[in-house]
C-alpha cells in the first residue's frame, strides 16, 4: 500500500516517470547499454511497505512505477530517492504520488517535473549540475534556496519572493497539492518554473 524506492546510477541517461494503464505492476525498468552495467534490483514487502533497490555504474534506459487510476494518476504513495552522478536525466513525476523526494545530482543535467496532485516534501542537492525544475500548473510550491556560487532562475510570477531566498505561491497556504521544495546547490545553475 506503499513503496520506498532508490534509484542509484553513476553516469549515462535515464528517464523517470509513470506506467500507463499497467495498474497491477510496480515497477519497470528498460536497459540499453553494456551488459556489465545492468540495473540490479532487490525488492521487498514488510508491513505493506515494498522497498525497491536499483543500482547500476551506468544507465541507458529508463525507470517506470505503478499503473494509473481512472485520471491517469497513480494513488499508490511514494517515498523517492534518485542519486546521479555525471548523467542525463528526465523525472517527470507529475502523474506520480510523492510524498517524499530526495535527489542528489553530480555533474548532471536533470530536468524534473514535480507531482501534480497531493502534497509532496522535496530536496535537491546539486554539485556542478544545470537542474530544470517544472511545477505543473494548478500546483503550488514553497521554494527555499541554501545556495552557493549558484545561479537560481525563479518565475517569480508564479512564486513570488517571501524573504531571504524564499519564494512561495500566493495560495501555497491553502492548497491541497503542493510541493515544499528546499534546494542545495554547489555550483550549478537551478532554473524553477
Amino acid at each position: 500500500n506503499q513503496a520506498a524506492v532508490t534509484i542509484q546510477y553513476a553516469s549515462g541517461s535515464a528517464s523517470i516517470g509513470s506506467l500507463d494503464g499497467q495498474a497491477d505492476q510496480l515497477a519497470q525498468i528498460s536497459y540499453d547499454g553494456p551488459a556489465q552495467l545492468a540495473p540490479q534490483q532487490s525488492y521487498s514487502v514488510r508491513g505493506g511497505l515494498g522497498r525497491l533497490m536499483i543500482r547500476s555504474a551506468g544507465s541507458h534506459g529508463g525507470f517506470r512505477f505503478f499503473g494509473n487510476n481512472a485520471d491517469g494518476h497513480t494513488d499508490l504513495p511514494l517515498n523517492l530517492t534518485v542519486q546521479e552522478g555525471g548523467s542525463t536525466s528526465q523525472l517527470d513525476l507529475s502523474k506520480l504520488r510523492v510524498t517524499s523526494l530526495s535527489l542528489e545530482t553530480g555533474a548532471s543535467t536533470t530536468t524534473l517535473t514535480v507531482p501534480a496532485s497531493g502534497v509532496t516534501s522535496a530536496q535537491i542537492k546539486g554539485g556542478a549540475a544545470t537542474i530544470d525544475v517544472e511545477v505543473p500548473q494548478g500546483t503550488a510550491a514553497q521554494i527555499q534556496y541554501e545556495g552557493g556560487l549558484s545561479t537560481l532562475n525563479v518565475d517569480q510570477a508564479r512564486f513570488p519572493s517571501a524573504g531571504n531566498q524564499l519564494y512561495r505561491s500566493a495560495d501555497y497556504d491553502s492548497a491541497t497539492n503542493k510541493v515544499d521544495l528546499t534546494i542545495q546547490a554547489g555550483v550549478a545553475t537551478v532554473n524553477v518554473k
